[in-house]
């Protein structure tokens, strides 16, 4: 396997940032959904369709990019790339929801960054 960090640091960051837009789509699409459960209505569902088949096809694409990232590098190298997505998503749903960003969350965000740069300096 050749192991070539730069050539597959574009694909990792693309498949990050596709699941934390995947993940906007799909909150978005169950805001205006609502609880699912047997009271859940079919204008419910198409209210947010769009925006749930979109969150999908963000997954799929993310998926392509992951694989394109595997097909360079090494997994235990790529993988913690993907603890990014828990910083993304907490700046877009402040961004997007307007949900809290508190201390400790920002601590921990700087932790999973540091790490994230230790593991990419090992490349």
């Amino acid at each position: 396997m050749t192991h070539d960090p730069h050539a597959a640091l574009p694909f990792i960051l693309a498949s990050v940032g596709s699941a934390v837009l995947a993940q906007v789509c799909l909150k978005s699409a169950m805001i205006r959904v609502g609880r699912v459960g047997r009271t859940t209505s079919r204008r419910h569902w198409r209210q947010g369709a769009s925006r749930l088949v979109l969150g999908l096809c963000l997954y799929g694409v993310s998926t392509f990019m992951w694989l394109s990232a595997l097909a360079l590098v090494e997994l235990s190298f790529a993988f913690p790339f993907i603890s990014l997505s828990y910083v993304g998503i907490m700046l877009a749903a402040r961004m997007a929801f307007g949900e809290a960003v508190t201390r400790p969350r920002l601590l921990g965000s700087a932790l999973i960054v540091a790490g994230v740069l230790l593991v990419s300096l090992s490349g």
